[in-house]
C-alpha cells in the first residue's frame, strides 16, 4: 500500500472502509421468525472484503445457511489475499466447498441460500461473486453506477438459485475489476432492497450510502444503517433487507 510523506512521516494510506447492516422484515416479525438475511465484512492484511445471504424461507435451516454462507465468503475471500491471481471461478469453488463443511451435519438443502462477496486488494483490484437473488453495484469516481450481478431490474421472481440448491459452477457470475486512484464504492443488497432499486434510483441511492452514511463516525454507520431500512419507504415491503458496503476513503 503506497505510504504518504507528512510531516516528515511515512503514513500508509487508508484502506478500505466497510459497514453493513440485516434487520427483519414485517413478514418475519408478525411470525416471530428471526432474520435470514446476513451479512459480514473483514478486513484481513492486504484485503477488505463483505458479503451478504439471504437465507430461502422455505427452507428450516435457512437462517443457519445464510450465516455460514457469509463466513465461508470471507474466509475465501482470505485465501484469495495471498494468491490474487487466482481467478474468482475458483474461489466460488472454495466457497461452495466451505459451506458444506460449515453447515454439516445438517443437509445442504434444508440451508438453501444465496451468496455475494466482493473483496478488494491493496494491488488495486477487485472480484465479485454471487449466486442467487441480490444485487451488486459499482461505482469509481463520476462514472456510472455499474451493475455487477446479472438480477435484471424489476424481475421479483425468486430465481431459486444457492447454496444448497441444485446448480452449476457456471451459475456462479463473477467479475474481476481494476481499481484506480479514483474514489470507489461497492455495495451488496439482498432482494429485499433490490427489488426497490430502478435504474433510475441508483445514482441517488450510492451517493445516500457515501454521503449519509459512510460520512458518520465508524461506531454510527451501521446503527444509522439499521434504522433507515427499519424505516425502509416501501409500503408493504415484507422481505428481509441487507446492505453491505465497501469504499475508498
Amino acid at each position: 500500500m503506497k505510504s504518504v510523506i507528512k510531516n516528515g512521516r511515512a503514513k500508509l494510506a487508508s484502506a478500505p472502509i466497510y459497514f453493513g447492516a440485516a434487520v427483519r422484515g414485517p413478514m418475519h416479525k408478525n411470525s416471530g421468525k428471526p432474520c435470514e438475511d446476513f451479512w459480514r465484512g473483514r478486513s484481513v492484511g492486504d484485503t477488505t472484503a463483505i458479503s451478504i445471504s439471504d437465507g430461502m424461507g422455505s427452507k428450516p435451516f435457512a437462517a443457519i445457511g445464510a450465516r455460514s454462507a457469509c463466513t465461508s465468503a470471507i474466509r475465501a475471500a482470505r485465501l484469495w489475499a495471498k494468491a490474487t491471481d487466482v481467478g474468482p471461478d475458483w474461489v466460488c469453488r472454495w466457497l461452495e466447498a466451505q459451506w458444506r463443511f460449515s453447515v454439516a451435519p445438517k443437509q445442504p438443502q434444508e440451508c438453501a441460500a444465496t451468496c455475494h462477496l466482493i473483496a478488494a486488494h491493496k494491488n488495486n483490484c477487485l472480484i465479485y461473486a454471487g449466486l442467487g437473488d441480490g444485487m451488486a453495484l459499482f461505482q469509481q469516481g463520476k462514472k456510472n453506477v455499474q451493475c455487477l450481478s446479472t438480477r435484471p431490474f424489476g424481475n421479483f421472481a425468486n430465481e431459486t438459485l444457492g447454496l444448497g440448491v441444485d446448480h452449476r459452477m457456471t451459475d456462479w457470475y463473477h467479475v474481476r475489476l481494476p481499481l484506480s486512484k479514483e474514489p470507489w464504492i461497492a455495495v451488496l443488497v439482498t432482494d429485499g432492497i433490490a427489488d426497490d432499486l430502478r435504474p433510475e434510483k441508483l445514482d441517488a441511492f450510492i451517493k445516500w450510502l457515501r454521503s449519509d452514511i459512510a460520512g458518520k463516525p465508524k461506531a454510527e454507520q451501521s446503527t444509522t444503517l439499521r434504522r433507515a431500512l427499519r424505516e425502509w419507504p416501501t409500503p408493504g415491503h415484507l422481505d428481509d433487507k441487507t446492505v453491505a458496503v465497501i469504499l475508498s476513503h
